[in-house]
């Protein structure tokens, strides 16, 4: 298992990558390397969330049946646009995202389900 840094790298590169490749556009450059505070891994997931929140519905519209392709390792892959969101992107996504937070609970960091689930107006 990946640390908790690299951990949270993942997740925030795997949302800016999405995001990017459904735009066609690309993605801050960040360093490929895991943030050693976290004052650093914040800046990470800031400048993901900037990135993905500039993306407007007319960048991404129409993806869906775009092909996407990228290389995961040695792999060169390709889906269409829905496929790569819901099978691949989003799982991988909370995969690392659950992972962070599975590491944080057993440090005994008191983050909860709403922590998880962030704001949610039906709670």
């Amino acid at each position: 298992m990946f640390c908790l840094a690299r951990q949270i790298r993942q997740a925030a590169d795997f949302g800016m990558n999405t995001g990017a490749r459904l735009a066609g556009v690309a993605p801050p450059a960040l360093p490929a390397v895991d943030d050693p505070s976290f004052s650093d891994a914040k800046h990470r997931v800031e400048a993901a969330l900037g990135f993905v929140k500039s993306l407007t519905p007319e960048k991404i519209n129409g993806a869906e049946d775009k092909t996407i392709a990228w290389t995961a390792c040695t792999r060169d892959l390709k889906l269409k646009g829905a496929d790569y969101l819901q099978q691949f992107a989003l799982p991988n996504f909370y995969f690392f995202v659950t992972t962070a937070y599975d590491i944080l609970r057993h440090r005994g960091v008191p983050v909860g389900k709403r922590d998880f689930l962030g704001p949610v107006s039906w709670l």
